[in-house]
């Protein structure tokens, strides 16, 4: 029912999507979930110096992305909060009817923006769960982000020194893809919550008119910064 994304109880509400009432919230898929996984290791071992084995290791992980959800910027429901709303995904009939507004609101008529219809048809078009769910108010949870292939490398050296004791030096290379290229290895994602659309007014009779920017990309994840980065970490390991 909630996530806990924050350390206040305001925030756990105000950061919590709902379809309406805030103080009862669907019992969905945790923010948390990773649907599906996959593990793979391969280690090679040689003596390229006497009686000092040296192994390379590489750590294969791809797993399902993270979910998240489509939400409004914009005080939907009047609870005090403006990142909680779930998004209604319009379907491609109220799109070109223009009864989704998208626009701008003057002297308390609504204004439509024929530019933002079709970028938002467009956004619809190019996101699975969004094409799949129109007509509907999208779920808490209910999006995911894409698929994710990480390659770790780990090199370890061992040095003897006496009575079968050792030292072990280890060489750990996170995201090893991105030290490789800088085009590789990144983490596409969205941390739970990604708005669509702006909530700008409200025309006669209090219809919600909004205002679609299309992100760059047509898609709602971006690199995240710190996660798509290699990483080197070095370790030294007495065995005695």
């Amino acid at each position: 029912m909630n996530s806990t994304t924050s350390s206040q109880a305001v925030s756990q509400m105000r950061f919590n999507p709902v379809k309406g009432d805030p103080n009862n919230p669907e019992l969905v898929t945790s923010l948390y979930e990773i649907k599906n996984r996959f593990f793979a290791s391969v280690s090679f071992t040689h003596d390229f110096f006497a009686n000092a084995p040296t192994t390379i290791s590489l750590f294969y992980n791809g797993q399902s992305g993270a979910p998240f959800s489509f939400t409004v910027n914009g005080d939907l429901n009047n609870d005090g909060f403006d990142q909680n709303d779930l998004f209604y995904i319009p379907t491609a009939a109220e799109l070109s009817s223009g009864s989704y507004q998208l626009g701008a609101v003057t002297n308390n008529n609504f204004v439509a923006n024929a530019a933002m219809y079709t970028q938002l048809e467009s956004y619809i078009q190019n996101n699975e769960y969004l094409k799949g769910n129109r007509g509907a108010i999208a779920e808490r949870n209910g999006a995911r982000n894409p698929w994710r292939d990480i390659f770790d490398l780990r090199l370890a050296q061992d040095i003897p020194t006496f009575s079968n004791q050792k030292f072990t030096i280890t060489l750990d290379i996170l995201n090893v893809l991105n030290l490789l290229n800088s085009d590789w290895g990144y983490d596409q994602s969205v941390f739970s919550t990604s708005n669509v659309v702006r909530m700008v007014n409200r025309s006669v009779g209090g219809k919600p008119v909004y205002s679609f920017t299309a992100p760059t990309t047509n898609v709602p994840w971006a690199p995240s910064d710190i996660n798509s980065r290699w990483a080197m970490q070095l370790g030294v390991r007495y065995t005695f």
